[in-house]
């Protein structure tokens, strides 16, 4: 028997099947968003000259007892023509029911930018407010936003509060456009 060979060239690919293709499988199910809610605001609120705290128009979301949560609220403000930019600031908060765990920050504008141009503060109980002393642009609109998680024991509405820094006739408004988004967990 004589040494083996080498391999040979491989030939050229033969020409595809004939056959019937099968029918498109069907379309999958469309996941779910369930457990997310959104709210926003079609009109500018009332303008709020005092201390005392508002609930902004439509910005509160309904959650019941024993669910976990997280939201977050984008808020446009504006503090009205005031005869300085430093001189009202204004309020943010929120209310809500009775919970096992809550937890919240809020960051708005402050001051002159790229002074002190955000301010931050916590909300660990309903009611409870983060205040501004200054404002960085009057009569402009401007951003800020209120992130939490919350753990309710009892049902009801967290929602978004409002209010200014001192009492005066410029007043804040919160604007057209300000939104939100709850998401249960759970």
């Amino acid at each position: 028997v004589g040494a083996t060979g080498s391999t040979g060239p491989s030939g050229a690919t033969g020409p595809t099947g004939v056959g019937v293709t099968g029918a498109q499988g069907p379309t999958g199910a469309t996941g779910s968003v369930a457990g997310v809610t959104h709210v926003y605001t079609l009109d500018n609120s009332a303008t709020g000259t005092t201390t005392a705290m508002v609930t902004a128009s439509g910005m509160y979301f309904a959650v019941t007892s024993g669910n976990y949560y997280r939201f977050r609220f984008y808020v446009i403000s504006r503090i009205g023509a005031v005869t300085s930019s430093t001189t009202v600031g204004f309020k943010l908060g929120l209310t809500f029911p009775a919970a096992t765990i809550v937890a919240a920050s809020v960051n708005m504008p402050q001051g002159a930018a790229g002074v002190s141009h955000f301010f931050e503060g916590q909300i660990a109980s309903s009611g409870a407010t983060v205040t501004t002393v200054s404002t960085q642009l009057q009569n402009t609109n401007t951003l800020s936003t209120v992130d939490g998680v919350i753990v309710p024991s009892a049902n009801g509405n967290v929602a978004l509060t409002y209010g200014c820094e001192l009492s005066t006739t410029a007043g804040v408004v919160i604007k057209q456009g300000t939104n939100g988004t709850l998401e249960k967990l759970n």
